[in-house]
């Protein structure tokens, strides 16, 4: 096969059919395929990449664009999924080929990080990329009497991106969604309407909700979102939910919201892999760091870097943040793509250089498997 015949390139609107039937030979229900790229007014065929030999197409992956919060800041994140490569055409290499290609590109976008779950990219890594550690809670919530829950109905969205949003819900880590992000996620989960809980006060206004997906012994949290320390409506939401289970769950919670299932839902953590991540523009890392810093101007300049090939290098100071020379960062402040996130989500920890502890204070986070690609 001569090497001309192999091309990968962005997605065109006439690709999106053969896509759709490539994806099947993973997941053959057509119709939830067809609502992920047809019917979704997300998506525009350049998110799509694929690989053709001699026109056929025989591997795609798609990106799609994220915005994770942060506090004083956003994160923009390329999330790689729907990767998939067609079996006669599998073991020679087309989906390393296409991945370096799609990640050579997004290097000039507006992307500051890419992030893949596992088997998009192994928790091995490969490409430059770094495993994320996350914490899965166990825990038995028992049901209590509880009024004002209902199954979620789609006329409650207005109220619910609004409420995702407030300042006393929002936690860094979570993904900035707008109303189209929220309709297409329905569609992209296929979510049972008895796993989507919504909590209603008093006064009838939206106070938290509940989005869970079913498995054979318990339930899994896709996303819990209820006002900072509500545990009233957390656990009522939790327990309700996992009602057909005895109250068993597991989920990505963060701390703020185990310590409303102590001490009698014994919570219980473990820590494993969780997505993989890179950096892609230095420059959108920059623009990052840069408005961390105008909200916490540090005191003096110090130098922070990526530990990775080609990582880049940064002097944060109070004039700003600016390119550093590679190799000049202290030691103290080399990260990997992985703990850089970690420090930008979470915050440093209490035995870290003050420098790191007054940019990125200690802060709860977490990633909703909701917004899983």
């Amino acid at each position: 096969m001569s090497p001309e015949s192999v091309t990968p390139r962005r997605g065109e609107a006439g690709d999106v059919d053969a896509i759709v039937d490539l994806l099947v030979h993973y997941d053959p229900r057509r119709s939830h395929l067809e609502a992920l790229y047809h019917g979704d007014p997300c998506y525009e065929p350049s998110q799509s990449w694929v690989m053709k030999v001699d026109h056929r197409l025989v591997a795609h992956v798609r990106v799609f664009p994220r915005t994770l919060r942060l506090g004083p800041a956003d994160l923009p994140v390329a999330a790689l999924g729907d990767a998939i490569t067609s079996a006669p055409w599998r073991g020679h290499g087309h989906m390393e080929h296409l991945l370096e290609t799609v990640l050579s590109s997004l290097e000039t976008e507006q992307y500051a990080f890419a992030m893949a779950w596992p088997p998009t990219v192994g928790a091995g890594g490969g490409h430059g990329f770094d495993p994320l550690m996350l914490e899965t809670t166990s825990a038995t919530v028992p049901a209590e009497p509880a009024s004002g829950i209902a199954c979620f109905r789609d006329d409650d969205l207005p109220e619910l991106e609004a409420f995702a949003c407030r300042g006393d819900v929002a936690l860094p880590g979570t993904t900035v969604r707008s109303l189209g992000y929220w309709r297409c996620q329905l569609n992209w989960l296929e979510e049972d309407r008895r796993g989507f809980l919504v909590a209603r006060t008093g006064d009838g206004e939206i106070g938290g909700y509940v989005r869970s997906r079913r498995r054979p012994d318990h339930v899994e949290i896709l996303e819990l979102t209820v006002p900072h320390g509500d545990r009233g409506t957390a656990r009522a939401l939790l327990g309700e939910v996992a009602r057909p289970y005895d109250g068993a769950l597991t989920g990505h919670l963060p701390h703020s919201y185990r310590v409303l299932l102590e001490p009698d839902c014994r919570p219980r953590v473990e820590t494993g892999p969780g997505p993989v991540l890179r950096v892609l523009n230095p420059a959108a890392l920059r623009d990052v760091l840069a408005r961390l810093a105008a909200a916490r101007p540090p005191a003096r300049d110090f130098d922070i870097a990526v530990d990775a090939p080609r990582g880049p290098a940064f002097n944060i100071g109070p004039d700003g943040v600016r390119p550093a020379p590679s190799g000049a960062a202290r030691e103290e402040f080399r990260h990997s793509p992985a703990e850089l996130v970690r420090l930008l989500l979470g915050g440093a920890a209490p035995q870290a250089p003050e420098e790191l502890r007054l940019l990125f204070p200690a802060q709860d986070w977490v990633l909703w498997e909701a917004d899983r690609t």
